[in-house]
């Protein structure tokens, strides 16, 4: 007989029986099936290799209790092709994506996926950047072996690196050379004993500065009063009566004089620690003032000097603090830094 199908009553879900013949060892053998399709009568079983448009599903017991599955069980392993991703490794800047790359992304503040923006690394002022972000304490925080942390800033938004060797090991800093007769290393940086300048410079206080040299290379040097010491001294010489007279404009240090009087009477040499344009002889008070008998000299020389913080000045009058000149100008000679 010919294959044939038969509708199974009373249900009209589409079970049918199917009649056909099957030879065996040479025999002609009748046949039955059942197939499964759909209403209008389409298999709803695929070939081999070639599935159905429609579904045929198997399902377990309520529950989710797994069905056993007699025999071998075949398993493809996932890959790019499949997952229709691909990870692209090492490749020229700026070169082009090859197929379909992973996508980075994350959740931002407000619960969206974001694509974790890339930096542009041809350019100096990229569109995106990725930002790294740490964590600011007031105290370096402490760690432990194995854990994952952020980067550790302080208040001020400084990055916190530490610079102390291991036990027995020595920190290498790498930096410019300077220029020294005895050159470091090529990996260290070399000692700057001092910073030449033309001027002496100022401080403020808790700087920490560099000794500072003329431009000769002689270190400067500051002694009581605040004057610096140069290479040589310099002399004053002349003859003055009660007028504001200047031996040094500027700071300075006083180390020696020889000053005459030939008057019959006492004189008082008055010296300031002023310039001469802000002396008033009889009003300003002296930085200390010197009698010398009538007809005598003063000759005094030290190596300590004395030091004059703003400028070096004099005048010679009739008492210690007063405006009158003597009836003769004094002879006077001084030695100064």
């Amino acid at each position: 007989m010919s294959n044939s199908f038969i509708q199974v009553p009373p249900d009209s879900t589409g079970k049918k029986v199917q009649t056909f013949e099957n030879t065996i060892g040479g025999n002609v053998v009748e046949a039955e099936a059942v197939a499964i399709v759909d209403p209008s009568g389409v298999s709803v079983l695929g070939t081999a290799g070639t599935p159905s448009a429609d579904v045929f599903s198997v399902q377990g017991v309520a529950g989710g209790t797994a069905m056993p599955i007699s025999g071998t069980v075949t398993a493809s392993q996932a890959t790019a092709a499949n997952l229709n991703a691909q990870v692209q490794g090492a490749a020229a800047a700026d070169a082009a994506a090859v197929g379909n790359p992973v996508l980075v992304a994350g959740v931002d503040a407000a619960g969206n996926v974001q694509e974790f923006p890339v930096a542009d690394a041809q350019s100096t002022t990229p569109a995106q950047v990725l930002q790294v972000g740490g964590a600011v304490t007031t105290a370096a925080p402490v760690y432990t072996t194995g854990t994952t942390n952020p980067l550790s800033l302080d208040t001020a938004g400084n990055l916190r690196v530490s610079t102390t060797p291991a036990a027995g090991a020595t920190t290498t800093v790498v930096g410019t050379l300077t220029n020294n007769n005895a050159a470091p290393a090529a990996t260290n940086v070399g000692v700057l004993p001092a910073l030449a300048n033309a001027a002496a410079p100022t401080y403020t206080e808790g700087d920490q500065v560099l000794l500072s040299v003329t431009l000769g290379g002689a270190q400067r040097s500051t002694l009581e009063g605040n004057a610096t010491v140069s290479l040589a001294l310099t002399t004053f010489s002349g003859s003055v009566g009660a007028t504001a007279t200047a031996v040094k404009v500027s700071q300075g240090r006083l180390y020696g004089w020889e000053i005459f009087n030939s008057n019959a009477a006492a004189i008082y040499v008055q010296f300031f620690n002023l310039g001469t344009g802000s002396i008033t002889l009889g009003t300003t008070a002296p930085f200390f003032s010197l009698g010398i008998p009538a007809g005598s000299a003063a000759n005094v020389f030290s190596t300590i000097g004395m030091g004059f913080s703003t400028a070096i000045s004099f005048a010679c009058t009739t008492t210690r603090t007063g405006s009158t000149s003597p009836a003769s100008t004094v002879d006077t000679n001084f030695w100064f830094f």
